[in-house]
Order: structure tokens, then sequence, then C-alpha cells
């Protein structure tokens, strides 16, 4: 390629007409023979600057040493594009041989475009789609890790996400590619047993409205896999300024358990009522039943206090006294025993455990068994059961101090604590060789309210009492071996 005057005059119309480009043209000699184009201006240079100027001589060496590899591969007939920076600007070199007609390169041709705008877009661009791609991922990250089910829908009903919450709430079996096909999948209603809600009356359909919902119920029951549960939902508009109503999310929540202990807190509400109903009347049959024997009661004891009885009339009175005394006892313990069967249903239910209400039984009364020194021994079996908690440590409690109050003076105290099963039931045992009781006078006496069989200030005739009532009020049992002088065995069989 040639250099002719067509060629030159080409040459600087081109540079003159294309924004932020210059045109260069030197000789083998790295002379000037031509300098056109608005981007000189950048540079600071006028053509008439360059033109018989030498590049090396007119330059910077920062640029020379940039430009010059590029010109020597143009002088030996290589053509070069590349991307330089100078100064704060990015430019486009093309570096272009001319030969004449012997072929030898006798110039070369530097086209210098200004792409610095361009390269600012782009980097503002990229800047932009990281920033995008960033909030995207945080977008992704907040939908995938969040516990509360997401859906999108556009407004033709297509879905267009379904984060794993969503799909692990409602058991998804894959992926749903359009509303319709959810009633195929569920069967959804606003609560058990009403009807099957259609999808016009579902929050989707709220939202694609333009209508925003808070707090809806659905009780949602999955055809393919029989999952039930209830969900609290709420729906919202996607609303472009460009295009309007765009379709509609809806962000729900499994509220299966909380429902559930709704439910349990009004049957608890219920069964209280039902059992202070229960309560109040049994407390007034009670008095009801009392008042009149209570009259007669102090009319016998008036009468008895009179000096001119006879010895049948004495007699007879001792017979109502006892008939009298014996009613009082099997009303007040069928009252005894309603109260407590009433106390039970109340009490807080756990796992017990034999061993730590015995540990704590031995931190309670350390000073008093360590003075006597007392031996405790264990044998658990069974090492723990549901009980209601506080019967499950007042039995244990009342029998180990039973045992503690009523040592004999005569030998060291010995205590033996055990569990074991028999025929399925879990048997409480515990054994000593204290003082000891007569059954044979005191059988029908012992379980009685403040009935005591020793002389010991500290015996209120309690313990046995309300162990006795709290086992029996869940269906157990307690029972006695013992012998004066020896011990005794309680048994308690839950």
């Amino acid at each position: 390629m040639t250099i002719t005057e067509s060629s030159f005059n080409l040459y600087k119309q081109l540079a003159a007409n294309i924004p932020d480009c210059a045109i260069y043209i030197l000789d083998r000699e790295y002379d000037y023979i031509l300098a056109e184009g608005e981007e000189m201006q950048n540079s600071g240079m006028a053509s008439e600057d360059l033109i018989g100027a030498n590049f090396f001589e007119v330059w910077p060496q920062e640029v020379t040493q940039s430009l010059a590899p590029y010109f020597e591969k143009a002088f030996i007939g290589e053509r070069h594009k590349v991307e330089q920076k100078f100064d704060q600007y990015y430019y486009v070199q093309t570096f272009i041989p001319f030969k004449n007609e012997t072929g030898e390169v006798e110039a070369v041709m530097m086209v210098s475009q200004n792409i610095s705008e361009l390269k600012y877009v782009k980097q503002l661009l990229l800047k932009t789609d990281d920033e995008l791609q960033r909030k995207n991922k945080l977008f992704e990250t907040l939908v995938n890790t969040v516990g509360e089910g997401i859906i999108v829908a556009d407004h033709a009903g297509n879905v267009l996400l379904i984060n794993p919450a969503a799909a692990e709430i409602l058991d998804l079996p894959g992926p749903t590619g359009h509303l319709k096909d959810w009633n195929s999948i569920f069967a959804l209603r606003s609560r058990i047993g009403g009807r099957e809600l259609s999808l016009s009356e579902l929050p989707f359909a709220v939202a694609m409205k333009g209508g925003r919902l808070d707090g809806y119920e659905l009780f949602i029951e999955n055809r393919l896999t029989s999952k039930k549960i209830y969900i609290e939902s709420s729906a919202r508009p996607l609303i472009s300024e460009l295009d309007g109503n765009l379709g509609a999310i809806v962000v729900f929540r499994d509220i299966t358990g909380r429902k559930e202990v709704d439910s349990l807190v009004h049957e608890n509400i219920e069964m209280l009522n039902l059992q202070n109903t229960k309560m109040e009347q049994l407390l007034k049959n009670s008095i009801q039943n009392l008042q009149a024997p209570a009259i007669n009661l102090s009319l016998i004891c008036d009468k008895l206090k009179s000096h001119d009885l006879s010895a049948n009339e004495k007699e007879e009175l001792l017979q109502q006294l006892a008939y009298l005394s014996a009613y009082f006892k099997e009303t007040l313990d069928s009252l005894a025993d309603d109260t407590f069967t009433q106390l039970a249903q109340k009490q807080e239910w756990g796992e017990n455990s034999f061993s730590e209400v015995t540990k704590y039984f031995l931190r309670d009364f350390q000073k008093e068994i360590e003075v006597n020194e007392i031996k405790i021994t264990n044998h658990f079996e069974v090492m723990a059961m549901k009980y209601p908690t506080q019967f499950f440590k007042n039995i244990i409690y009342n029998l180990l101090s039973n045992a503690l109050k009523f040592r004999s003076n005569k030998r060291k105290l010995k205590i033996y604590i055990s569990t074991y099963l028999s025929n399925h039931r879990i048997v409480l045992e515990v054994k000593d060789n204290g003082l000891g009781i007569d059954l044979k006078r005191h059988r029908e006496k012992l379980f009685g309210l403040y009935q005591t069989f020793h002389k010991k200030k500290e015996s209120k005739g309690v313990g046995l009492f309300l162990v006795k009532n709290q086992v029996e009020s869940l269906g157990g049992s307690l029972e006695v071996e013992s012998e004066p002088g020896k011990g005794s065995v309680f048994t308690v069989t839950f």
C-alpha cells in the first residue's frame, strides 16, 4: 500500500471527521509526514507542531518506549492493534505499514482512537453488573435460607419461584409450573373439616388483583403424601412502575405446632372449668352431707355430759357416736380421694429420676444422717418414670423421712430403697429396720389422716395419708409389711 496525494487527503478527512481519533504517518526515519485529528488536542499538540518533527524528539520517553516496539514491527511489514493507557486516557492504537512498488515499507500509519469514555462506561457496566450479581446472590441466599416459605407467580399464574423452605413445608414432590396444578396436589381449606377453597379464594388471587393480605390461615392436606399442616400467610402484589401488576408473592410459615398448642390450651381450660365445677359441687355435697351429722354429733356430746343417763342410754349414745365417726371418716376419705384425683390431673408431668430425688433427700437430711450414722443404700432396676413431678418427690421424701423419724434406739438405722418391674408395673420399695408397726392393732387406721402410732413429737399422721392418696389417685397402690421391733417395708406399685 503506497501513499499518494489522494491518500493523504482521504486520511486527513477521516481524521477530521472521526470523533476522538488521530491519524499519524511516520517515514522510516520516524519523522512525521501526517498528523491530523481531534484527539491531538488531548496531547497538547497541533498538526504543524508535528509535521517534519521526529517521533523520538517530540514525545516523552514513556510514550516512545510504549509505541516504538509496534512501529518497529510495522516497519518490517507486521500489522498490529493494541490497547494502551497514557495518563488518564485509554487508546486503541492500530499500526499499518505502507509499502512501495518494490514491496518495501516506506511509512507506517498509526490510527489512535481514544476509547476512554467507552472504557469508563464499560467499567461502570461491569461494576453495575457485579453489583447486580452480588445483590442477586444475596437475594438468592436470603430466599434459600429463611425459614418462611416463599412462592412467586406471574400474572398468568406461572410459578416463578419456590424456595427450599416452601418445598419442605408443603412437602412438594417437584417443581409445579402453574398455580392451576395446585388443586390436584393440595386440598386447601380455611379450617379442618371446611370446604375446599378454589384458586380464586386463595391469597394469590387477592394479591393478583392488587390487594394485600396478612395473617391468613390455611389448613393444607397434601393429596400425594397425606401431610397435613396449618400455615399462616401474607400476600403482596408485584407492581412495576412501567408495567403495572406483574404477579404476586406469598410468604408463609408452618403454624401446626402453634395450633396444636392452642387446641391443647383450649382443652385444658375446658378441663379446668369442668374440674372446678366438679370441685364446687363436691364441696357443696360434702357440706350438705356433713351438716346434719355435725349437729347430731353436737347433741350427742351434750347428752353425754349429763349425769342422769343410764348405762343403756350411754351405750346407745356411744354407738351413735361410733356410727357418726365412721360416717365422717368415710365422707372425708371420699372427699380426699376426689380431691387428690383432681390435683393429679392438674399436676405437671415429667421424666423423674429415682436416683436424683434420692440424692436430693440425702443432701437435705445430710446432717441427721451423719450424726446418727444412718446407712442408706439403693438399687434401681428402673431408673426413671413419667409421673407428676411434685407427687413423685413427695412419695419418696415421705417414705424415707418416715423411716428416719421412726428409727429404733437399740440399733443403727439401715434403709434400703429399690425399684423393679412386676407385671409390667413399676414398683418402689422402701425397707428399714426401725421401730415397726403393730399391724394387728393399727392396719385399718394406718393411712388415715392425723393417725400416729408412736410417741414421737414430730409425728403428725399426715405423710402416709398423702402418699396413699397421691398414689391411688393415679391408679397405683401402697402396701405395708411391718413387725414391731424389726422394721417395715412400704411397697408402692405405680
